[in-house]
């Protein structure tokens, strides 16, 4: 299901990712503050055959440009929201040969 999208209420799936309205909340000041114009989730969360100890994969497209301590920074902060491992890649730095495929089975959240 790729049309799911955070509300802030309740608690649902999204990509793998049980969110609560806490959560939701966290993610939709995280965006905000990062000036985050598209965040989704792909890898194995995405496609649902991730296991308990699997990172999250995070595709986010930025409203401008943002540098290598920056995102060192945003993954440390998902990474406490989560309570796991985080990656981020940006649309732009996804290498060519993965690009569809990411780009297929990737859930957006915002």
């Amino acid at each position: 299901m790729k049309d799911n999208t955070l509300t802030g209420t309740g608690k649902f799936l999204i990509g793998g990712l049980n969110l609560n309205a806490d959560k939701a909340k966290k993610m939709q000041e995280f965006c905000r503050q990062n000036d985050i114009r598209k965040i989704s989730v792909f890898g194995s969360r995405a496609r649902g055959d991730y296991k308990r100890d699997s990172d999250i994969d995070f595709l986010v497209k930025f409203k401008k440009t943002k540098g290598l301590l920056e995102l060192l920074s945003m993954e440390f902060e998902l990474e406490n929201i989560f309570g796991k491992k985080v990656e981020i890649i940006t649309e732009g730095s996804v290498p060519v040969f993965l690009k569809n495929a990411i780009m297929e089975e990737a859930v957006p959240i915002l």
